[in-house]
């Protein structure tokens, strides 16, 4: 078989998998919580479209293409027998030109391990807490919805805005207008891989902004700012969103170091080497209040008379290529040679340039 036909099969493989799993945008459509006959079994739908969204099927109709219940189920796309499901007992809710059905896990079979595995961690999602409308211990649920409007503003990264502990948290479910629905409790505290404000401030000036995930009130201590040094210019390798080959980008004059930083989970002190492929120490130079990120942190080399990390198990460099060898920690001024100049003390000493091919003088 060729390469060819294999990217072939890989390419109508995915695009099936693709038209199974992957879920559409929901939006609120009807009079959420109104207690009228729109809606049949709205909690449970609710739920459904908030962490089962692959259950759920939302379309529009009009007068001559009504879409009925049992219309709408047929277009949700499971593993499901028509014949078994009682049409009376699902979870619907419709106006005269939008309906929105679900499936429980029974009625609708899914290859849930391939969903869960397959779920993009670098997406924003949110956790199941308290005081959502459905109380859980705090796990992942679904993902967060941007733009929402809360308020009269939009917001298209996660916020602390009105929240009393400065968690940052989105909306889960909005109109079809995109506005978050007021005293709905669909909203979610979000996960530390969403996008954030770093210029956003508590309503409370002495707390900061945080991922409730991340709270602990030993950080506070960890957290009190100690010597910090200088960092050198610093070029990197940014890729291209859309696939593209990337660049390269440089920082000038990037700033000081910020000490203590946490990185994966991990506070330092010191400059570290961790998942920099040529082993050279790096620090963060702008953080989240003392958390470095993948979105919105800034790093940099450090200068080789910073304070460098002892060996440890949470900071190994690896072989990158066999031609390379094994690499050693080190900072990056000491890959370039250096010229030390020193004055001679004879005040008659004249320096033969002839001797060095130029004889050209200062």
């Amino acid at each position: 078989m060729t390469m060819a036909s294999h990217y072939n099969i890989l390419t109508m493989l995915l695009a099936s998998y693709n038209s199974i799993h992957c879920a559409q945008a929901f939006n609120v459509f009807w009079k959420f919580r109104s207690n009228s006959t729109e809606c049949f079994m709205e909690d449970e739908l609710i739920h459904r479209v908030l962490h089962h969204p692959t259950d759920c099927y939302q379309g529009t109709y009009n007068s001559s293409s009504l879409l009925t219940t049992k219309e709408c189920v047929k277009n949700i796309k499971c593993n499901k027998i028509m014949e078994d499901i009682n049409l009376d007992a699902v979870p619907i809710c419709q106006t005269n030109n939008e309906v929105i059905c679900c499936l429980d896990s029974y009625q609708c079979e899914l290859d849930r391990k391939v969903i869960e595995t397959n779920n993009d961690q670098s997406e924003c999602h949110y956790f199941k807490n308290s005081k959502t409308l459905f109380q859980s211990s705090q796990r992942t649920a679904g993902k967060c919805v941007f733009p929402f409007i809360y308020h009269g503003r939009s917001y298209y990264k996660c916020t602390v805005f009105t929240d009393s502990s400065c968690f940052r948290w989105c909306a889960t479910l909005v109109d079809s207008n995109n506005v978050y629905i007021k005293n709905s409790g669909l909203w979610g505290y979000c996960n530390n891989t969403c996008p954030v404000n770093y210029e956003e401030k508590c309503h409370d000036k002495e707390r900061v902004p945080r991922f409730k995930r991340e709270f602990d009130v030993e950080t506070k201590k960890i957290r009190i700012k100690s010597k910090t040094c200088g960092t050198q210019k610093t070029t990197t390798f940014i890729k291209s969103k859309d696939g593209g080959p990337g660049e390269d980008f440089t920082l000038y004059n990037p700033g000081n170091c910020s000490f203590p930083f946490n990185y994966r989970g991990v506070w330092y002190s010191t400059c570290i080497t961790l998942d920099d492929p040529m082993c050279r120490y790096w620090c963060s130079v702008k953080n989240d209040h003392g958390y470095h990120r993948k979105l919105g942190s800034k790093w940099a080399y450090c200068n080789n008379d910073c304070p460098k990390e002892k060996n440890g198990q949470h900071d190994r460099c690896k072989i990158q290529n066999a031609k390379k060898g094994e690499l050693t920690k080190h900072f990056y001024e000491d890959e370039f040679g250096k010229i030390v100049y020193h004055e001679n003390e004879d005040q008659n000493f004249i320096f033969d340039y002839a001797a060095y091919g130029s004889e050209e003088e200062d």
